[in-house]
Parts: structure tokens; sequence; C-alpha cells
């Protein structure tokens, strides 16, 4: 029996906070990782609604908005770039699994289960 891929959410693909310079971003090397291992990646960025082609990376990908709607389609949310203006609460409360690399949940004060810090 086959199983379905696990399907994954980038929130933040800009290199650092509230810019709209994607450049060395860590992201595009995770979402490569995640594509090669058979994952389907999308992303979430309010400063970088396309993804140019880079000199490693080639995603042909639009960002997705952020809701209830299609946070549910997720198994697993990964937090790159901590954007101020990002509701965290809401992406807690509508996320099964979260995995944070900037402890933007834990700054906003946000602890539940589907909480991991990495």
């Amino acid at each position: 029996m086959k199983t379905r891929p696990l399907i994954f959410l980038i929130v933040g693909v800009a290199y650092k906070p509230d810019v709209d310079d994607d450049r060395e971003s860590p992201a595009f090397v995770i979402m490569d990782l995640l594509e090669r291992a058979g994952a389907v990646v999308d992303y979430h960025d309010p400063y970088i609604p396309r993804l140019r082609k880079k000199r490693k990376f080639s995603f042909n990908k639009e960002s997705i908005p952020l809701d209830p709607q299609s946070l549910s389609m997720y198994d697993c949310v990964l937090i790159v770039t901590d954007h101020a203006n990002i509701d965290y609460e809401m992406l807690r409360a509508n996320s099964s699994l979260i995995i944070d690399t900037r402890n933007a949940m834990k700054l906003g004060g946000l602890r539940n289960g589907n909480v991991v810090k990495a």
C-alpha cells in the first residue's frame, strides 16, 4: 500500500524578518531537501509573493494564503523566518504540527503540544 507524501508549509522564505530579500535564505535548502525526500512543499511569505529562480534553486511557487482553511491541508508547518505580521495564534490554533526554528511561538507566549522548537 502506497502512502501519500507529507505536505509541508514553510512560513517565511525571506533571509531575515520583515524584508523582501530572499537571497541566501535557508528556506530554499530546507524546501529542496524536503522535496527530494518526496514531500510536497508550499510556502507563505507576505513579502515574497513569488519565488524567483536562483543560482542553485528553481522553485515555481507562489505564496499561499495563511488562513484556517489552507492550514488544514498541511501535515507540518515549518517557521523559517519570523515575520512580525504573521498571526501566530491563528497558526497555532489551526496547525496539527509546527516546527519553530525561530522561537516565534514562545516569544509570542504561545505554547501548545503541537509546537516543537528546532
